[in-house]
């Protein structure tokens, strides 16, 4: 066996490589061997490239639940299942079909939580020992992103608790239904999701009149829930269950929870243009995170991308742009190159990427990012699921762009914006079957089909979907907020450069400039836009002193800017590139944290000064 070694292996090394190749009992093996043993099998398997011994070990399903009962890093399981998906072995579906056997054998038996009767059973094979697999292995599943194998589980799970009121099987019941509401969340199934939240809420009433010391429990179920508001553009609602769940928090708080908690708070706030509120949330995040994890954990990598959400929130485009890059490292070092989660991550930098380069015109690496999240969605998802459609849309913005600057340079790429115009319909469609037709995302896809119609010229069709997008923004979120802002912009270009319809535009880019300094100051990256329109439209109108204001307001603009870029650098006060987190990291005193500093940030605030760095003299508001 050395001969699979990159160095000298150990005698216990060559002893587990030579069961775990050449024993066809492997599996019946390391089921009575320590757990360990069994991780170490695996990570021997995955890292001497013998993935055709991993179904041998890993197919029995009693072999993985023992291995998820150790402490020990997941990394090389997390490998070894997408090793196995690639090479085309069915194994999540191997194991929920041993899951469903071993219901079907025993569905008559008694469900109780009583360790002395459970012993009785050499295997552990009744119903209670079924509900903690179901759940351990749902909750396996949710971490690699397998998510519709994950919510098969959890249904097994659920049917094995079945509507037993004990404290303990209505607590088994909350933990499953919530893990079960969390993948269909990441699976986009919105509906299903609205309806297991209601199952868990009644769960939870029910526990509360046995058992009060559920707080974990509720902060987990209502911090999803904020999740779900969030990704419906219910930012109202999200706030609202937010700081539910960080009412719940506690000294005996997991961290896994408590991590949760606080950087899913961040992008509460960031929605509802709460930038300082959020600074103060992701960086307790990253402290803490820190603390506990290293920085290629897949905990940590939840944490590193609402650090990229937040950057890009505040405009600092160049910095989340580091801080998606380290979550894609940590994704690939942990799940791989061919994971949902790797490709999500790749879609999260593609869209960052582009944003930054909007500028420059070198769109290369944005799309070199969206095509590969295309290649890995494709092969573990639906053609018309939305998450596909999602990363594709992104790509038909990347396409759009690359064609006007082709267009610049005198030569046409009228196919290039057919495909975005395909790409961006079938997205549309998929997003309105989703969230419905009066929500923010369908909105945004409305203004992104506007600006893709302004340059194909069909000038009439842009119009109309800016207005839609318009109208559907001011129905939810005010006359006032940012999102309205943006479309109003991309309407007011659209009358100004291309419709000679200088009065409306007029109107339309003071609106703009009005609301983007309200809630940003006035070094809003998007008011070089807006100033830019107002000057052309003056001059092509002869109102050359309001273009001279303008002129110079511009100027002034981009001084501040520089003065900015100069004092503060690429990121805001007090945060830090990726690479230098951990040399800035300062110990976080909990007692501390729960007793003075959560009762203050969990305060509704309705007029906080926003933090603002503008470095990138770009509008990130296109999607």
């Amino acid at each position: 066996p050395g001969r699979y070694f990159t160095q000298s292996p150990s005698l216990y090394q060559q002893a587990l490589y030579v069961v775990a190749t050449r024993r066809e009992d492997v599996a019946s093996i390391a089921v009575r061997l320590p757990r360990q043993i069994g991780c170490d099998m695996c990570q021997l398997l995955v890292s001497n490239n013998r993935e055709d011994r991993l179904p041998a070990l890993l197919d029995n399903v009693h072999v993985i639940l023992r291995l998820l009962g150790t402490n020990a890093p997941r990394s090389s399981l997390y490998i070894a299942c997408q090793t196995m998906s690639l090479n085309h072995f069915p194994i999540a579906q191997s194991w929920l079909h041993q899951l469903e056997t071993w219901f079907s054998d025993c569905r008559g038996n008694d469900l109780t939580w009583d360790r002395s009767k459970r012993r009785r059973s050499p295997d552990g094979s009744g119903r209670a020992h079924l509900v903690q697999a179901g759940l351990s292995l749902g909750g396996f599943l949710l971490d690699i992103g397998w998510y519709d194998s994950s919510i098969a589980v959890y249904k097994v799970a659920l049917r094995a608790v079945g509507v037993s009121v004990g404290q303990t099987s209505l607590a088994y019941r909350l933990s499953i239904l919530t893990g079960l509401m969390v993948a269909q969340i990441r699976y986009c199934l919105y509906s299903d999701a609205v309806e297991t939240f209601d199952d868990a809420e009644k769960t939870l009433e029910k526990l509360v009149e046995v058992n009060s010391a559920l707080d974990a429990a509720t902060a987990r179920l209502w911090i999803e829930r904020c999740q779900l508001a969030i990704t419906m553009s219910q930012y109202d609602e999200a706030e609202h269950w937010s700081h539910q769940a960080l009412a719940k928090l506690g000294h005996h708080t997991p961290i896994s929870i408590l991590l949760r908690v606080l950087h899913v708070s961040c992008k509460a706030c960031v929605v509802k243009r709460k930038f300082q509120k959020a600074g103060q949330f992701i960086s307790l995040a990253l402290n803490i995170g820190l603390q506990h994890f290293d920085e290629l954990h897949p905990r940590f990598a939840e944490v590193m991308l609402d650090y990229g959400f937040f950057l890009l929130g505040v405009d600092a485009i160049e910095a989340a742009a580091d801080a998606y890059s380290a979550a894609l490292r940590s994704r690939r070092h942990c799940f791989g190159d061919s994971s949902l989660l790797t490709a999500l991550a790749h879609e999260d930098l593609s869209y960052t990427l582009y944003v930054r380069e909007y500028n420059s015109g070198n769109f290369r690496p944005a799309l070199d990012h969206a095509d590969f999240a295309i290649d890995i969605l494709e092969h573990v998802l639906p053609s018309s699921h939305l998450l596909l459609a999602s990363t594709k849309r992104i790509k038909a913005l990347i396409l759009e762009e690359i064609a006007i600057d082709n267009a610049d340079d005198g030569i046409s790429d009228e196919p290039g914006l057919l495909l975005a115009e395909t790409l961006h319909l079938r997205s549309m469609d998929l997003v309105r079957q989703a969230f419905g037709e009066r929500n923010v995302q369908t909105a945004k896809h409305y203004g992104n089909l506007g600006r893709l119609y302004q340059t194909l010229r069909r000038f009439e069709e842009a119009a109309k979907y800016h207005k839609k997008a318009i109208e559907i923004k001011e129905l939810i979120v005010g006359k006032e907020d940012y999102e309205v802002a943006l479309s109003v912009g991309h309407l007011a270009s659209l009358y100004n450069y291309d419709m000679e319809k200088y009065c409306e535009a007029e109107e339309l880019y003071l609106r703009s400039i009005a609301i983007g300094r309200r809630l940003y100051g006035s070094c809003y990256s998007g008011l070089e836009y807006d100033y830019r329109g107002l000057v052309h439209l003056y001059d092509k109108t002869g109102q050359f002193q309001k273009r001279d204001l303008y002129t110079g307001l511009l100027h002034t603009w981009q001084k501040e800017r520089d003065k900015r870029e100069i004092t503060s650098g690429l990121y805001p006060p007090g945060f830090f590139p990726p690479c230098e987190l951990a040399s800035h990291t300062t110990s976080v005193d909990l007692h501390t944290f729960l007793t003075s500093k959560l009762p203050m940030l969990c305060r509704k605030s309705s007029g906080e000064s926003p933090l603002l760095l503008t470095h990138t003299a770009v509008r990130n508001q296109i999607t």
